[in-house]
Order: C-alpha cells, then sequence, then structure tokens
C-alpha cells in the first residue's frame, strides 16, 4: 500500500460512485487511514445539500459540490489538517455538465494548484477546458473521472469516443500540459460485461511530469480503482505544538528526589525563597524525568479488520480477476 512520504505530496482520487452506499465510506476511511494522502478528491458522492456525511479523522475541512438538479454526480474534496491551503472559486459552466473545483496547496518556497474534475458525459467540448485550465498556476496537477476513450492513455481500446478524441487533442496541443497516467493503468471494470479501461485520469503541468507517479489501488467496492498520485513537492505543513508534560513512573520518585538541591542559605525575601524552591523542584524534574513531545502530528487509527473482511476482500478480488 501506498504511504505518505514528508517529502512529497499525495493526492487520493477515485469515482467511489455514492459515498453513503452500504460499507463505502468505511471502505473509504480504512483507505485514507492507510495512505494518509494530503489531499482526497471524490466523485460522484451522490450527496445532495440536504445529506450529511459522517467526518474522516484528521480531515476536517471538506468542499463539497453537490448536484442537487438530479440524480449522481456530486464532488468532495478532503484536506488533511495539517496541510496549508486556500479554495479556489470555480464558475460553472455555461451550457456544460462538467463539475469541478479546486485548491492551491502552498509548498516551503512555492505553491500547486490542484484541479479536480468530473465529466459525466463521453463528449466534452474544448472551450469549456479553457476557463478551468486558464486559472491554473504555473504548477498543477488535473485529476478525475473524464469518461474519455483514447489510445492515447489506453491502448488496449479498440474505439474512441468524442470526449476522448477532443481531450487527446487538447492535451497533445498543450505543451505547458502532460499526460501522468501510465498508458493501460486500468482505473474501471465494467459490472456489466467486465471490460477494463482507463477513465480516471491525472494530468499536471510539463515541469512536474519528471516528478509525478500514478499507481492504481486495489478495488474497494466501486467499479472505479482508487488512484493514488504522488508528486515530489514537500507541502508546507502546519505545525501544531502542545504544553509538554512531564513523563513521571512510580520507579523514578526515589531518583527526584535525591536529585533535590538542598537549600542552605536563608532568605528572609520569600519572593526569592519561592523562587529557589521552584527552580529546586524543576531542575530535579528536568534531571530525572522525560518530557512528551512538543510538537503535534495527525494520528491514523488503525482501520477496523478482522480475518472474516480479509477473507471477504480477497473472495472479492479473486472475483474481480475472473470477470
Amino acid at each position: 500500500m501506498v504511504r505518505a512520504d514528508p517529502k512529497e505530496l499525495v493526492v487520493l482520487q477515485w469515482n467511489c460512485k455514492s459515498i453513503n452506499a452500504p460499507g463505502r465510506y468505511t471502505e473509504c476511511d480504512n483507505l485514507i487511514k492507510a495512505i494518509k494522502p494530503h489531499i482526497v478528491l471524490l466523485s460522484e458522492t451522490w450527496l445532495h445539500p440536504d445529506k450529511n456525511i459522517s467526518k474522516f479523522k484528521n480531515y476536517n475541512t471538506t468542499y463539497r459540490k453537490d448536484r442537487p438538479a438530479r440524480e449522481g454526480g456530486g464532488l468532495l474534496m478532503l484536506v488533511r489538517d495539517d496541510l496549508r491551503h486556500k479554495s479556489l472559486q470555480v464558475n460553472p459552466i455555461v451550457n456544460s455538465m462538467i463539475e469541478a473545483q479546486a485548491i492551491e496547496i502552498y509548498l516551503a518556497h512555492d505553491k500547486v494548484n490542484i484541479l479536480h474534475v468530473y465529466n459525466p458525459e463521453q463528449t466534452l467540448d474544448l472551450e469549456h477546458l479553457d476557463p478551468l485550465v486558464d486559472r491554473l498556476g504555473r504548477k498543477f496537477l488535473i485529476a478525475g473521472d473524464f469518461n474519455g476513450r483514447h489510445t492515447l492513455w489506453d491502448p488496449r481500446t479498440n474505439h474512441t469516443n468524442n470526449c476522448g478524441n477532443n481531450l487527446s487533442q487538447y492535451i497533445i496541443s498543450h505543451p505547458n500540459i502532460a499526460l501522468a497516467t501510465p498508458p493501460g493503468l486500468i482505473t474501471y471494470t465494467s459490472p456489466s460485461s467486465g471490460k477494463t479501461s482507463t477513465l480516471d485520469l491525472s494530468m499536471c503541468s510539463n515541469n512536474l511530469i519528471q516528478t509525478c507517479q500514478v499507481t492504481q489501488l486495489p478495488c474497494h467496492g466501486s467499479d472505479h480503482y482508487p488512484i493514488c498520485t504522488k508528486i515530489a513537492l514537500a507541502p508546507d505543513l502546519i505545525s501544531k505544538k502542545k504544553r509538554p508534560q512531564w513523563k513521571i513512573t512510580d520507579d523514578s520518585w526515589v531518583e527526584w528526589k535525591l536529585n533535590l538541591t538542598a537549600q542552605e542559605e536563608v532568605y528572609d525575601d520569600i519572593n526569592i525563597l519561592e523562587q529557589e524552591f521552584s527552580h529546586s523542584l524543576i531542575n530535579a524534574s528536568i534531571n530525572t524525568f522525560k518530557k512528551t513531545k512538543e510538537k503535534v502530528t495527525p494520528k491514523f487509527n488503525k482501520p477496523w479488520w478482522t480475518p472474516e473482511c480479509a477473507k471477504v476482500v480477497a473472495q472479492r478480488r479473486r472475483a474481480l480477476k475472473k470477470i
């Protein structure tokens, strides 16, 4: 399983096909706990404005883009609590079904923009892409389910569609955009036919292609596979601190008493007496006890799991291979 490196920006994207489907939230939560990504991009959430979703631990900042008019669709972006960022405004595109949201991630001395896209149709108007891409900065990642079929990213396909043809033309005609998805990376398995294809794509600015790695993760319940993108960019993380505490054990009290400094001088000033007494206690504690860490890092609990869970998941993966 892919895990986050402090010198890498890790993005998890997944067409979850309804985050509230039976078991889907739990599968997503377990996946996040295993990878610890900085950003999670979920498409086809099937959420409505009046529907709530349980919080993901360490991801209290969420950006939702629900589809209120009809069923399906919807985007959800989860941001890890220690990531410095700001949300970018994405205006709806006139006469387009494209759903999109964007975020700006702060690096140590730079920034990178992430554009999350879901195209529910097999057609794509190139004019609808320009308003989205033009607002991105010098460094960017574009990720999502485009529903485009083309040999540029899926050499096995025996047919292309309008979206795939136009999107491939768009990539080729824009030298600042590079396809990061490896050719032939399976991201979708048809439940009816068992045929596989590459529908979920990752594109990045040309200056990031050498440091961008895109991999497929195991099935987690949806007909789309989760996709992990790692970029060799160190994000500027928020360092949270708390007051350190003494790590005291019963056995250490004897040593602590021996480290107390005997008061030899007599002071008439009670303030000086109190100060000397406090110093004696503190110095004895420093020489005896250790302290807890001052820095607070996000803690990811291990997902609830049993041998029966592992057995069922293994059966599902074997069944997928037989389709």
